[in-house]
């Protein structure tokens, strides 16, 4: 039986920069300068627009950001308590402002906006920006907010206008000439391996969202369907997280071409243990397996893992045992 068309209205309220603009609330006077939150010898964890601009991005080696901007760079140790109690501040002015708020991490947070853009004589385009300037004025951190009928939608159309922009794609006419430009990686959900898959069938997120559903469904199983569905506005994907989980893994591309250089991966796979360490201390856990996982130029997999006799939650320790799972 075929869904019907989502009848809800949904935003995606994205901090940018979060870390940096957390730390700007504090420190005014470093607005518009080069801000980096990184711990020393180790990696940028955030980098405010004004040193993004000048090419030091999330992930870069703290060295080579240093490098970068000379004298005119800002390096702050991160405060992961203080950071945590804004996106709680955050997510408590949006559940009383809006329909509801589904968390997703913790600087991006979906809210149903059903009907309140009207109740305000607001279009949704004026609801965007009215939402992010209140979000600026009573919290203090710049947003970009995408719009749409589906949460996937609406995280897709957040990227589109950064920083402190906004997107509503809500009609078929105008958002499917938008997918025609964007990249099947674009897509949440869509890493380089199933890009790498699909790429031979298809171009862009117009002809997946078009795509044949049994053809999807085989390619990628239920959940390439599920992906599908939601950009054909079938709001079915739950974003939040519920209850605590027996894995916590965080992954990401580190670039777009594959590398042999043991230096850059090494700094990518410790940004990915400060995302997951955030899950962990949000929620209270701790690890008693760790695991870490390559994929080589062919898309196969390499991992080494390691039983710990006791949990453990202290981010220099997983840091060891990561660092030796990453030389075997």
């Amino acid at each position: 039986m075929l869904l019907p068309k989502s009848s809800k209205i949904y935003c995606l309220v994205d901090c940018d920069s979060f870390y940096a603009s957390c730390e700007l609330i504090r420190r005014p006077e470093l607005v518009g300068k080069p801000v980096c939150v990184s711990r020393d010898k180790d990696i940028v964890l955030a980098a405010s627009y004004e040193a993004k601009r000048l090419g030091v991005k999330t992930g870069t080696a703290s060295w080579d950001a240093r490098k970068v901007l000379g004298d005119k760079g800002v390096f702050i140790e991160p405060d992961f308590g203080r950071y945590g109690t804004i996106s709680d501040r955050l997510n408590a002015f949006l559940a009383e402002f809006t329909n509801g708020v589904e968390v997703f991490s913790i600087d991006e947070t979906f809210c149903d906006i059903t009907g309140i853009a009207e109740h305000y004589g607001l279009s949704l385009e004026q609801f965007a920006y009215f939402l992010k300037l209140k979000i600026k004025k009573a919290i203090g951190i710049p947003t970009s907010i995408g719009v749409a009928r589906t949460k996937l939608q609406a995280k897709l159309f957040c990227d589109l206008n950064k920083p402190f922009g906004e997107y509503v794609g809500i009609d078929d006419d105008i958002v499917d000439p938008l997918l025609k430009t964007l990249a099947l990686d674009e897509l949440c959900f869509i890493g380089h391996a199933r890009s790498h898959t699909l790429g031979r069938y298809m171009n862009n997120l117009y002809d997946f969202k078009y795509a044949d559903q049994n053809f999807i469904k085989k390619l990628m199983g239920v959940d390439g369907l599920k992906l599908r569905m939601e950009l054909n506005n079938r709001d079915i994907l739950k974003f939040a997280h519920e209850g605590k989980p027996k894995s916590i893994m965080r992954t990401r591309s580190f670039h777009p071409d594959f590398t042999n250089d043991r230096q850059r991966l090494r700094m990518h796979l410790m940004y990915n243990l400060e995302r997951a360490h955030i899950e962990l201390s949000k929620r209270g856990l701790s690890v008693k397996t760790i695991r870490v996982r390559l994929r080589d130029q062919g898309f196969r997999s390499h991992s080494q893992e390691i039983q710990l006799t006791h949990a453990i939650g202290d981010r220099d320790q997983i840091m060891k045992h990561i660092q030796i799972l990453f030389e075997r």
